[in-house]
């Protein structure tokens, strides 16, 4: 997935990841700036972008994809 990505120039900006953590911050019942200061802490944040990153590629191929 990641060749594909790099190859269709598939990014994931800042906005992106930022509106991801919002997300789940909102799912869990959590305060936004707490809980992206927790992920970046942990390091997660990377593992996040990463994850967008997958779905995003998916998608990408799902739109493209020629029915037989």
């Amino acid at each position: 997935l990641r060749k594909i990505a790099e190859a269709e120039q598939i990014k994931v900006t800042e906005e992106e990841v930022f509106h991801e953590v919002a997300h789940l911050a909102s799912h869990s019942g959590q305060d936004v700036r707490l809980f992206a200061k927790r992920l970046q802490k942990s390091g997660s944040l990377p593992s996040l972008a990463d994850t967008l990153l997958r779905r995003k590629t998916v998608d990408f191929l799902l739109q493209h994809a020629v029915r037989s």
